[in-house]
């Protein structure tokens, strides 16, 4: 009877030792999984980097054109003795207000790449409009149209920086679509912005080629890309995916004449 108590003794002490390598496992496991999502965001933020550097060299290009240009109207007609007061004053504002230009467009993007974890009440519109003027350079080079229709200024409890992220992550993602497709002439990008019942819909559809059907139940998967050549690693929908759940929404794509993203909070 001892020896059976001995035993049983045994049993629950190993019991209990395998309880507690279970749960130390799954912490493990998801520490880990943790750590590699955190990976996965800081690879994204410095392609991100990257594209957006890409953008303010694109966007600062003709305003210190205008700059060099203003100067040397200033050195000729100064050399013609034509440098009247006027004269100077007026190329003088010229150059300020275009010097202000090249500043808000670093304070914009400034402000799309700062933090901003704690949830707060912002327009949803504003998230949009604030994306579309962050893409806009690298869209008009492309010869990509863009265009937001909302029916009224919807306000929301969440982030407004990781939106916008989420959003120039789509329009870039539909500007890579468009391009693919040689033959089309109008190119164009279309956000909705629009409330069903208790719901906020939220769309970013292009006229391309639309995602093929094999590939829309694996398009929000990490290292998933279409893109044959070095553009794309992949990454970019899993994390638009991982930041609208993380606000308590959904987000999901079909094709209707090209592909169209929907994000419903």
């Amino acid at each position: 009877m001892q020896i059976f108590t001995i035993f049983l003794l045994f049993l629950l002490l190993l019991a209990l030792y395998w309880i507690w390598r279970l749960k130390k496992e799954l912490k493990d496991s998801t520490k880990i999984t943790t750590q590699q999502q955190l990976m996965l965001m800081r690879e994204e933020r410095l392609s991100e980097l990257g594209s957006m550097m890409g953008n303010i060299a694109h966007q600062w290009k003709q305003p210190l054109n205008n700059i060099g240009l203003l100067i040397l109207n200033i050195q000729n007609a100064h050399r013609k003795n034509l440098l009247s007061h006027e004269y100077l004053e007026d190329k003088v504002i010229a150059i300020e207000e275009t010097i202000e230009y090249m500043a808000q467009t670093i304070e914009d993007f400034s402000d799309y790449l700062s933090p901003n974890k704690e949830k707060q009440l912002f327009y949803i519109n504003d998230s949009v409009e604030k994306a579309i003027d962050l893409t806009m350079p690298t869209l008009n080079k492309s010869q990509i149209d863009i265009v937001f229709l909302a029916e009224d200024d919807y306000e929301f409890m969440g982030r407004k920086n990781e939106l916008t992220q989420v959003l120039i992550i789509l329009i870039n993602n539909a500007k890579d679509a468009l391009l693919k497709d040689h033959t089309n002439q109008n190119r164009a990008i279309e956000i909705n912005l629009t409330a069903i019942e208790e719901k906020i819909e939220l769309t970013v559809r292009d006229n391309g080629l639309g995602v093929p059907q094999k590939l829309l139940s694996k398009i929000f998967e990490p290292y998933f890309t279409t893109n044959s050549d070095t553009k794309g690693r992949g990454l970019g929908l899993y994390m638009a995916k991982m930041i609208i759940e993380g606000m308590d929404g959904k987000i999901t794509v079909h094709n209707d004449g090209g592909a169209v993203f929907l994000i419903e909070f």
